[in-house]
């Protein structure tokens, strides 16, 4: 009897082990799609029925066998909110994704093999309109000028405010400036603030956030955010400032900031609209979840997430022969 019970035993080990791994599957699956239920900010910005969404994937649970699977799955469950803030990291296997990976490359990318192959379409634009050779400010930071006009190139809105200076200082006199920001994927507040003061000659409210309560479908109170003149001076002349769909995160609230300014024009293609926060979570698996968990107004309290920020003079930058939105930039300027 003692060796009977002993088969039997040995016998249902592998089915055991073969019934937790589903059940540990549906335990992530579950974990995961609860966490982004009850912190996330944007599931109606960004039109998504995050309820329907789980009855979609986890149907397809029954069909994951490895644990690499399953984070596949969970990747193409976040990708159906299009979000650039949000993404799902599992350090122990080297993988991650993000949200908004999965949907199509920004347009402004579509048209050229690179982004190198789209500035070098912008330098010979410039050099055509009698700008000079581009001058590499600091990292992340160009500069050129021709006669009348200035030309700041920012590719980045973190740590590029003593570069971005020193540029304003060299086109401080010019009768106008163009601003690209057309491939800036962001940075952080205090970059973007300070940039922005120094374009203004007045303190005011850029822009509100709200943060969202774990748990709840309530926010916290909003907070005002202020632009204020920074520097020993403001360039006050009209600017052109170049956006593009790749225009994302602090640089997208840049454009927000300086918004209706009656000195700017906003020039291109709407920015990504991803104006969040991150916030993480680690789930018990050791995977790590970031999210949005605010939401950002402008000061008319638009809410311009997973819409972008919509320019006042829309021109694509898709010519892969002359950069059409650097010549209507110079036309406004010029006029």
């Amino acid at each position: 009897m003692r060796l009977i019970r002993i088969t039997i035993y040995l016998i249902f080990i592998p089915i055991l082990s073969c019934s937790q791994k589903p059940n540990l599957h549906q335990e992530t699956f579950n974990e995961l799609w609860t966490l982004m239920d009850e912190r996330y900010s944007l599931f109606e910005a960004r039109g998504v029925d995050w309820q329907e969404v789980k009855g979609t994937y986890e149907q397809k649970l029954k069909d994951i066998d490895t644990e690499d699977e399953l984070f596949d799955l969970c990747c193409q469950m976040l990708s159906e909110l299009h979000d650039g803030h949000t993404s799902l990291i599992d350090i122990k296997n080297d993988l991650s994704c993000n949200s908004f990976s999965f949907s199509n490359s920004p347009a402004i990318l579509k048209a050229f093999e690179s982004k190198q192959a789209f500035w070098k379409v912008s330098d010979a634009t410039l050099k055509e309109n009698a700008f000079n050779e581009l001058l590499e400010m600091d990292a992340h930071v160009y500069l050129s000028w021709n006669e009348q006009i200035g030309y700041i190139r920012l590719n980045l809105m973190a740590g590029t405010y003593w570069g971005f200076a020193k540029a304003l200082e060299q086109v401080k006199e010019k009768d106008g400036l163009i601003l690209d920001i057309r491939l800036n994927p962001g940075g952080n507040d205090e970059t973007l603030h300070r940039i922005a003061g120094r374009l203004v000659d007045e303190t005011y409210i850029s822009h509100y956030k709200e943060t969202r309560l774990a748990g709840r479908d309530e926010y916290t109170e909003l907070r005002s955010w202020q632009v204020e003149p920074e520097g020993p001076f403001q360039f006050l002349k009209p600017i052109t400032l170049l956006t593009s769909d790749f225009t994302a995160s602090a640089s997208d609230v840049f454009t927000l900031s300086l918004k209706g300014r009656e000195n700017v024009t906003i020039v291109g293609t709407p920015t990504m609209g991803a104006m969040s926060h991150v916030a993480s979570e680690q789930l018990k698996n050791g995977w790590r979840l970031n999210y949005s968990n605010k939401r950002t107004y402008s000061r008319d309290m638009v809410l311009y997430e997973g819409k972008g920020i919509p320019p006042d003079v829309y021109i694509e930058s898709t010519d892969t022969t002359k950069d059409q939105v650097i010549i209507k930039a110079i036309e406004l300027l010029e006029d």
